[in-house]
């Protein structure tokens, strides 16, 4: 009986680097073993890694999330020194949508996360108008409250910092737009 015990605690300390706790939740731990380093997918989360590679991991499943979505210029930066800079456009999820995106182990959580169709993404949110004033420098960023559906998702650690990128597929809820003349806050390196 001893053995058994003994056994038992034993697999446990085995099996915990792959179940570790991240902000209150629980996650899976991912080694992405071509970058080393270590991704945390939380249980909760409807997304399965789907391949690993040199520049990140690829996460395949669908989500819906909410949260807020900026488009537009980060810093004074943006405006000098590199000639027509494009905007920024990226979408910051709330607590509850945080719980289900994987994430870079060392940070504890997504910040934000870029569209891999962002032209899509403003197609349908943002109006023609708006992004050519936003585009122009005639406003400095939008940003606006949404439920969306995602699908795939991408990870990956450049300069220090977590990327995260994802494939809108539609709205699902949206609130008003705000557009103001205030930098955006970046979720990159750059900012």
């Amino acid at each position: 009986m001893k053995f058994v015990r003994l056994l038992l605690l034993s697999l446990t300390f085995v099996a915990m680097p792959l179940v570790a706790q991240a902000g209150g939740a629980r996650v899976r731990l991912v080694t992405n073993e071509q970058q080393g380093i270590v991704y945390a997918l939380p249980k909760t989360s409807p997304f399965k890694v789907e391949k690993k590679s040199p520049d990140g991991i690829v996460f395949s499943g669908k989500a819906v999330i909410s949260g807020k979505y900026v488009f537009g210029r980060n810093s004074p930066a943006d405006e000098i020194g590199i000639p027509n800079p494009p905007p920024d456009l990226y979408f910051v999820p709330d607590a509850k949508s945080v719980a289900l995106l994987p994430f870079w182990n060392e940070k504890k959580n997504v910040d934000g996360f870029y569209f891999s169709n962002g032209d899509e993404f403003l197609r349908q949110v943002v109006s023609d108008a708006v992004v050519k004033q936003v585009r122009a420098r005639k406003i400095r960023s939008v940003s606006g409250n949404l439920t969306i559906e995602i699908e795939g998702y991408f990870a990956n650690v450049e300069c220090g910092w977590p990327i995260y990128a994802t494939k809108f597929i539609g709205i699902a809820e949206a609130s008003r737009m705000v557009a103001t003349n205030k930098y955006a806050d970046s979720i990159s390196c750059s900012g």
